[in-house]
């Protein structure tokens, strides 16, 4: 049998068949090159879905799996057994050297897949998924079983939608749910600065998004409609909101603002109505749309921070689009990367800018909005087949960072020429702020080979995590680093890296300091003279800008908002970046 979320890229490519104090040595111009790479799995289906890293550099890593795991990539044992017949979930903890430290196992008579991972305000692990049946979300001694809603119609696949928030060391502290009696899933998940967490997805049927006692049941205009879910840190409902037409509609990913406004993306059929309140904004599918009951198009969606309708667009053409990767940059401008074929329109104003593809298959979108919605440049890729991008990350410099799939040769662009190596390959690229590509590499195996999902840290570090199967040469440059699966699929986290991290990811800078940290607000920075001149940002974590001023002074007073900041001070010569959290 086949689960639902071992088909969970098959979503992403959105139906297109075609330590609370760490000093961080910043080198980013530096390219990265490899540092180590390593695997776990057994015989059946086992993938990494998503991952974070935290200030010491530890690689956290969630997904599913089936029979027995040994999650301990080195010499040592530490097996996992999933509980039932289908597929658990997991997460697995290694050091900034790919070291085991520890893996934890959710699972039960049922079945349940880990999709998406964060941290808390206070350095907690915040998980998102979906399950079926019975399953304990308690991955210690304890037990805390929840229990999905039964089927409304028992001949289709249904599942819920849990949160989960874990100590930094794996231990229980709460488990939510939220779902019906039809198909409810999770696509991405997020943690504001306060702690506030954000889910997105869809849900069939009705479903009571309010996992506390009391319900906030929405129902599906469609076979399926998009959610948007807020609740507080505590797991508590806030609110949801629900979008959709008379065919499907999906949130595959969203992004947060520096004022706290929803950037999201995803995809419809039909006409759908985007504004959540009693009022109507629709969104019409695009008029040359002949791809049939496969033809989508991609919608971009703001909301403000308690959800109500900013403004949408869509883009849309010939054939079919997809969307599954969104960034927010420092001015708040919005970038979203996913594919498409035929010829399409990437403006979603008045005006229209046309891109399109060459021959069969399809091509990998980039795309630059304003934070009101307005295009500011379109590029493609070349044409290949079965492309797909899971993830975009926008760098504090301004740079944008892209990785995905692709089946075939791929000129991703003028220079970059990518080989295919097996039935599907993965690829990371970098493009300056003008969406011209600077970078782009691609590594694989002959069988098939998935990238999930990658966290870059301003250090210059790719954390990177999927799904691999056969034999893959993880070094995406001139050297060879293979790894062998055990089974059909097995889980695998890459890291690289600058060389000049290669020995240290850390070192202490102490011509500076900030005090007190973590800080209830009213945060110190000192600056010796040597450092007058050099200009200090200020960041959240997600990379907004805060405050950004030139040190004339040893001494610098500030009032933050609760959340996790980035403090960089870089001059001509070098750069230094430290974390501060504001409880």
């Amino acid at each position: 049998m086949v689960y639902i979320w071992e088909n969970r890229q098959l979503m992403k490519k959105s139906l297109l068949c075609l330590s609370l104090l760490a000093s961080i040595c910043v080198f980013a111009q530096d390219d990265p090159i490899f540092h180590w790479a390593k695997s776990v799995g057994a015989v059946g289906f086992d993938s990494a879905y998503d991952l974070i890293s935290d200030a010491s550099g530890n690689v956290y890593t969630v997904g599913s799996f089936n029979a027995t795991v040994d999650f301990d990539p080195g010499s040592g044992t530490s097996n996992l057994t999933q509980a039932g017949s289908a597929p658990d979930g997991f997460i697995q903890k290694l050091d900034s050297q790919g070291n085991f430290v520890w893996a934890k196992r959710i699972g039960g008579n049922g079945g349940n897949g880990v999709f998406e991972i964060d941290f808390a305000a206070n350095g907690d692990l915040i998980l998102a998924g979906s399950f079926f049946g019975t399953v304990d979300f308690d991955p210690n001694a304890g037990t805390f079983n929840m229990t999905s809603i039964p089927l409304a119609n028992p001949t289709f696949s249904s599942t819920d939608v849990f949160v989960v928030r874990l100590t930094a060391d794996g231990n229980f502290v709460w488990a939510k749910k939220v779902g019906g009696n039809d198909y409810d899933e999770v696509m991405d998940m997020k943690v504001d600065a306060n702690g506030a967490i954000f889910v997105s997805g869809f849900f069939q049927g009705t479903c009571d998004f309010d996992p506390g006692t009391s319900n906030f049941a929405l129902t599906s205009s469609g076979p399926r409609d998009a959610y948007m879910l807020k609740l507080d840190p505590d797991g508590n409902f806030i609110w949801a909101k629900r979008f959709g037409g008379a065919s499907e509609t999906r949130i595959n990913a969203f992004d947060l603002d520096s004022q706290g406004n929803i950037l999201a993306t995803g995809n419809f059929f039909g006409a759908i109505d985007v504004d959540p309140s009693a009022a109507t904004v629709t969104l019409q599918p695009s008029p040359g749309d002949n791809f049939g009951q496969f033809s989508q198009d991609v919608l971009l969606l703001k909301l403000n921070p308690s959800g109500d309708y900013v403004w949408a667009g869509k883009i849309g053409g010939t054939m079919s689009e997809g969307c599954s990767a969104i960034g927010i940059g420092a001015d708040d401008s919005v970038f979203i990367s996913g594919i498409f074929a035929g010829n399409s329109d990437m403006d979603p104003g008045s005006g229209q800018t046309i891109l399109a593809t060459n021959g069969n298959g399809g091509a990998v979108f980039l795309i630059k909005y304003n934070s009101s919605g307005q295009l500011q440049w379109a590029k493609q890729t070349g044409t290949v087949f079965s492309p797909s991008v899971n993830n975009l990350q926008v760098t504090v410099s301004g740079k944008i960072l892209t990785g995905g799939n692709y089946n075939g040769n791929f000129a991703f662009a003028t220079g970059f020429d990518l080989p295919t190596i097996g039935n599907e390959d993965m690829f990371i690229a970098r493009f300056d702020q003008s969406g011209t590509p600077e970078w782009v590499q691609s590594f694989g195996g002959s069988g098939e080979d998935v990238l999930q999902a990658f966290e870059y840290r301003e250090s210059g570090i790719w954390n990177i995590a999927g799904s691999f199967n056969a034999t893959v040469d993880f070094d995406p440059f001139s050297s060879v680093q293979n790894l062998t699966s055990n089974g059909g699929h097995d889980i695998f986290t890459l890291k690289l890296a600058p060389e000049s991290l290669k020995t240290s990811d850390f070192s202490t800078n102490e011509s500076w300091s900030v005090y007190p940290n973590p800080s209830s607000g009213n945060v110190n920075l000192h600056f010796d003279e040597v450092l007058f001149g050099s200009k200090v940002g200020i960041y959240t974590i997600l990379g907004q800008t805060i405050a950004e001023f030139q040190i004339g002074q040893t001494e610098k007073n500030l009032n933050l908002k609760p959340g996790n900041y980035l403090i960089k001070i870089e001059n001509q010569s070098t750069s230094n970046t430290k974390k501060l959290i504001v409880l």
